[in-house]
């Protein structure tokens, strides 16, 4: 079932999504539907999953880790 929902959203935001799905042949509201499934499927987002491991003291090495972990949730890869 499909709902109406009205949103209010930064002019140059609203400018900028609608040439983005002009160029994709999308409607803003495939869009959204899109962007609101894949955030609300997640258990945590990446800053809820990393908020206070980012304290300075992190190794090169561990940040590579996590950044390469990021990418494979993300694009799995």
């Amino acid at each position: 079932m499909r709902i109406k929902l009205n949103l209010t959203i930064e002019e140059d935001v609203v400018k900028r999504t609608k040439l983005f799905a002009k160029k994709r042949n999308l409607s803003i509201s495939k869009i959204v539907q899109e962007y609101l499934d894949k955030a609300t499927q997640n258990e945590e987002s990446f800053v809820e999953k990393y908020a206070g491991t980012l304290n300075g003291k992190l190794t090169d090495k561990e940040v590579k880790k996590i950044l390469d972990q990021r990418a494979k949730e993300k694009y799995g890869y």
